[in-house]
């Protein structure tokens, strides 16, 4: 879970950084969102996927032992490919299905 919020936030990053736009060292997707949405309002399109938030660091670093059941694991990748073909989408980068 963590990766696949990992990887999110590194593909909004990718966006930012092809558009050499500054941005904060943070795992707050939300805040990603809205850096890119500076850039490209279509952005707006993605709000859905501001819940990847909460794997950047609760789960890496939980209270308690945590295991996601298969639905939920199942939202976050999707969540996650969402993110990446709709950033590889907008930089004119082919994507492979998954």
């Amino acid at each position: 879970m963590f990766s696949l919020q990992q990887a999110a936030e590194k593909f909004l990053k990718m966006l930012l950084v092809h558009h050499r736009i500054e941005f904060a060292k943070i795992h707050n997707i939300a805040l990603l969102l809205e850096k890119c949405k500076e850039v490209d309002k279509s952005f707006m399109d993605l709000d859905n996927v501001s819940y990847l938030t909460e794997y950047a660091v609760q789960l890496r670093y939980p209270d308690d032992f945590y295991i996601p059941d298969v639905q939920e694991t199942k939202d976050v990748y999707e969540g996650a490919i969402q993110v990446r073909n709709f950033v590889l989408e907008r930089i004119n980068i082919e994507t492979k299905e998954v």
